[in-house]
């Protein structure tokens, strides 16, 4: 496929910290590895939150990663899926907005850090790249400032 209908796959290849929520389940007798896991959330708090809490960011230089958690089943071939959630840097997710990138799909939410890292940095990452178009991100509205029009 040539033009603008051709698509690329980004496969990060590093990894942040697991999702606290995860509760794996039905370990292989042979090695140990989970045959499958979830996200509960914990029952026992007082407030509740759906935040996505990691055990740590990884390296600060990461862009795009995974989440070190996994979702799914191992037990049955035919059910087999186990996906992992991508993360992107707000720069990085700026920059491909800005250059007019399909697909991309504005989070209900960030990740935060078990370990106390910051989600915000003091620089926006690719900011001196430009794509010759203006910053849309900037000006772009979330779900919550919609509702209000």
């Amino acid at each position: 496929m040539e033009g603008p209908e051709r698509l690329f796959w980004i496969r990060p290849k590093h990894t942040i910290g697991r999702d606290l929520r995860e509760k794996c389940y039905n370990p292989c007798i042979e090695c140990g590895v989970p045959l499958g896991c979830t996200a509960v959330p914990d029952r026992n708090v007082k407030i509740f939150t759906n935040r996505v809490v990691v055990d740590h960011f990884g390296q600060r230089k990461f862009d795009i990663a995974c989440v070190g958690s996994w979702y799914g089943t191992r037990e049955n071939p035919e059910l087999q899926d186990v996906p992992r959630d991508l993360v992107v840097s707000g720069g990085l997710f700026a920059f491909l907005y800005n250059a007019g990138v399909k697909g991309l799909v504005m989070p209900d939410e960030g990740v935060f850090s078990a370990r106390g890292d910051s989600p915000l940095e003091k620089k926006r990452r690719f900011a001196e790249l430009t794509s010759g178009k203006q910053d849309k991100i900037l000006r772009k509205k979330m779900w919550w400032q919609k509702e209000k029009e």
